[in-house]
């Protein structure tokens, strides 16, 4: 049986793309989808979201796929999400996503209150301007025309990252996930890379520099070996903790202990290097 929002075996796809996140994974699953190992099918386009604050490393391995890779490798953009939230929800100028990012609340009694914004930034900066390039460019649909064509997304989820498995909100399009059907690990991923990609870039892993679900090493190997990132990081830190011109109530953080970047303890790194802590979307750390 099929469930709702998953590919269906033997359907017949108008449009089949892959959601390239230029991580291991998807990197990886791009280049078995145009060798057609484990079966992959052959996407028709290969779709990068462009948030413009990925790591250098990210932007240099998207450039390399769209060298090396027969499948189409596509970039979009629905704008600088770095500086549309410090613009938006730090000084009230304009529309911003919600980052997941953790609050620290004063209670009257003098006690604290932790909790957990909720994410916006994978819908609008990364599903958003996917789907309309798929809509407008490739369907050549209007605005608010219906899609009638049956459309695949291929995602790069590994084996040990099955909890992220999750099925389409979109009724006109099926995801499907190769990596898993074929339970592939990331570690895998690296080997189907080096035996069979020799002329494909060794990606490193991709999320937003800023991103909250960074574990602690990650953090650990930004200080360590990008002080330039990290420092970036920091400032943007700094500069998102108060909020209140847009309603938040006690002050927001990067690192989960709710305490500033720049003064945490990296010492030890809890974390596997690769770990994407929270974030179940398809298209981030990937």
């Amino acid at each position: 049986m099929t469930l709702p929002g998953y590919e269906v075996p033997g359907k017949e796809y108008g449009v089949t793309y892959l959601a390239l996140g230029a991580g291991v994974q998807s990197t990886a699953l791009l280049l078995m989808s145009n060798l057609g190992l484990y079966d992959c099918p052959k996407a028709d386009y290969a779709i990068f979201a462009d948030t413009g604050a990925e790591p250098e490393s990210v932007y240099r391995t998207v450039s390399a796929l769209q060298k090396c890779s027969t499948i189409p490798v596509v970039v979009v953009q629905e704008g600088d999400l770095e500086e549309e939230f410090i613009s938006g929800a730090v000084h009230a100028e304009g529309h911003f996503s919600n980052l997941p990012l953790f609050t620290s609340e004063e209670q009257a009694d003098g006690t604290i209150r932790k909790g957990f914004s909720r994410r916006g930034c994978t819908a609008d900066y990364k599903l958003r301007p996917i789907h309309r390039y798929l809509k407008r460019e490739v369907l050549g649909l209007r605005p608010r025309q219906r899609v009638k064509t049956s459309v695949r997304a291929m995602m790069g989820i590994s084996w040990d990252e099955t909890r992220r498995v999750k099925p389409s909100t979109d009724k006109w399009c099926d995801l499907s996930y190769p990596l898993v059907d074929n339970q592939i690990r990331r570690e895998k991923c690296l080997r189907i890379l080096e035996e069979h990609g020799p002329d494909y870039p060794t990606p490193s892993r991709s999320a937003c520099y800023f991103c909250p679900f960074h574990g602690e090493v990650v953090w650990k190997n930004m200080k360590e070996n990008d002080p330039e990132m990290w420092e970036r990081a920091c400032a943007f830190d700094e500069a998102i903790r108060d909020q209140s011109k847009t309603g938040l109530r006690g002050k927001a953080y990067l690192h989960r202990s709710c305490a500033p970047l720049r003064s945490i303890d990296l010492t030890h790194g809890g974390q596997t290097e690769f770990e994407f802590m929270g974030c179940e979307s398809g298209y981030c750390g990937v």
